[in-house]
């Protein structure tokens, strides 16, 4: 995705208009699923695939007439010969496709397109979120955790959603792991998790094993009472988790277990 905005933005900074193609809903068998991405430039050129045969033909035609007209459209492809939009493939499922006209004077979304470029491969949890009235955008724009609003965390999850005007997909998920045990399992594991990109709160009652000297990668150090666990705001989690224990003791199982099965969702994980 990295070297389609790449050249995106390249072609955007020599003053000709770009066509974005996304797919927003996938439903049965089909070659690519939400979240699939092309460009379509002026040459007639595409990189990226919306997944190849009749679908891909066919949207870079219409993304090069579009680019033409400098217009967005959403459009319907069947991928089964007996339905009225057929494009004659017989793969048996159905895509919708966004066409994204983006010009060069468009400064707004000229920088999300580098955000979400300079977004790849970092440690925070990002979403692309479009918002259409039909085939006029009302919104484009990236967000961070930090940034959802109280009530909206079940659109921003870790699989693409589309409701028929907003497209949200999860185009950074870093994951978070919060380690509980500070001892030399911790200190071994900590920075193992960081390199292959995970955020790391790490959470112990002694001060003097839960310090940056020792976890200087963790992204977060919590010294409290395991028995207060809940009192802790931090550990009132959202979105992607991973729980990992290092030299717990029973009574102090018991009330991790607790936050665990209270944090609800089966997005999270207990690795043992």
């Amino acid at each position: 995705m990295k070297e389609i905005l790449n050249t995106m933005l390249s072609a955007l900074t020599r003053g000709e208009g770009v066509m974005l193609c996304s797919i927003l809903k996938a439903d049965g068998s089909s070659p690519r699923g939400a979240g699939a991405h092309m460009a379509v430039f002026s040459d007639g050129t595409a990189l990226g695939t919306v997944g190849g045969g009749a679908v891909e033909r066919q949207s870079i035609l219409l993304a090069r007439e579009l680019l033409k007209g400098k217009r967005n459209a959403l459009r319907d492809f069947a991928l089964h010969p007996e339905a009225a939009n057929s494009t004659g493939m017989v793969c048996g499922g159905d895509v919708t496709v966004w066409f994204q006209y983006i010009p060069p004077e468009n400064a707004a979304q000229i920088g999300v397109l580098r955000a979400w470029r300079d977004a790849l491969g970092g440690g925070r949890n990002v979403w692309l979120c479009l918002v259409l009235d039909g085939e006029t955008l009302r919104e484009f724009r990236l967000l961070t955790a930090d940034e959802l609003r109280h009530g909206t965390e079940g659109f921003f999850t870790s699989r693409p959603y589309w409701d028929g005007s907003t497209f949200v997909e999860p185009i950074v998920r870093a994951g978070r792991v919060y380690l509980f045990g500070a001892g030399h399992v911790g200190r071994a594991l900590a920075p193992v998790l960081h390199y292959i990109g995970f955020e790391v709160t790490v959470y112990d009652n002694r001060a003097e094993l839960a310090s940056p000297a020792h976890f200087p990668t963790a992204h977060e150090i919590i010294v409290g009472d395991f028995r207060r666990i809940f009192d802790t705001d931090a550990l009132q989690v959202q979105l992607r988790l991973l729980f990992v224990l290092s030299r717990i003791d029973h009574l102090q199982y018991n009330h991790i277990r607790l936050l665990i099965q209270c944090s609800g969702r089966n997005q999270r994980r207990y690795a043992g």
